[in-house]
């Protein structure tokens, strides 16, 4: 666990950390002014931090209280098929996800006002982070694994809502007879 500890813990992540924050150095070392793009830069990382944040508290509200239900043998309400399907849970099955990637591509956008390049070696770190999460076998594959072997009617969720990218809920039929969570069509 030592060895472990040593190159997964203490290195590997502070070499991923490093990878995120280096489009700061064009940004630093630049004479430019402060520009269009990094007003945007600023816009989308504030609201991608806020959506992160937003999103890790429904979550933690959501399960705080679908534990204090089972604990206390309450009836358990919403919270009864086990998982967050509310708020920003909605629009994406990972909204948390999304925002933390997105949030290191918006950083990225610093390093482009800086350099005027719209490709440049600080995309890796955001490319990167990416890659833990997105790709087959990533964290969003696990996540959805564990939760599709918990909860039963999470493939009804995740049939209905994105994945990802934050989008509106598809429509459909529900085939029992609870309130529809999406409108019927007419």
């Amino acid at each position: 666990w030592e060895v472990f500890n040593l190159i997964f813990i203490c290195l590997f992540q502070q070499v991923l950390l490093l990878a995120f924050v280096v489009p700061a150095v064009p940004a630093m070392q630049s004479e430019a002014p402060l520009n269009a793009m990094d007003l945007v830069a600023t816009l989308l990382y504030g609201i991608l931090l806020l959506g992160e944040a937003v999103a890790d508290r429904q979550m933690y509200v959501f399960q705080t209280e679908k534990y204090r239900r089972k604990a206390a043998g309450e009836d358990m309400g919403p919270y009864a098929r086990g998982f967050i399907e509310t708020g920003l849970w909605a629009y994406s099955r990972h909204p948390n996800y999304f925002c933390e990637v997105s949030l290191w591509f918006a950083f990225y956008l610093f390093s482009i006002a800086a350099t005027g390049q719209i490709l440049n070696w600080t995309i890796w770190g955001a490319i990167f982070l990416a890659g833990l999460f997105l790709p087959p076998g990533a964290s969003c594959d696990l996540t959805e694994a564990i939760s599709l072997t918990k909860y039963p009617e999470y493939a009804e969720y995740q049939k209905r809502v994105n994945r990802f990218i934050p989008m509106p809920p598809k429509m459909y039929d529900v085939p029992d007879e609870r309130q529809p969570l999406c409108p019927r069509d007419a």
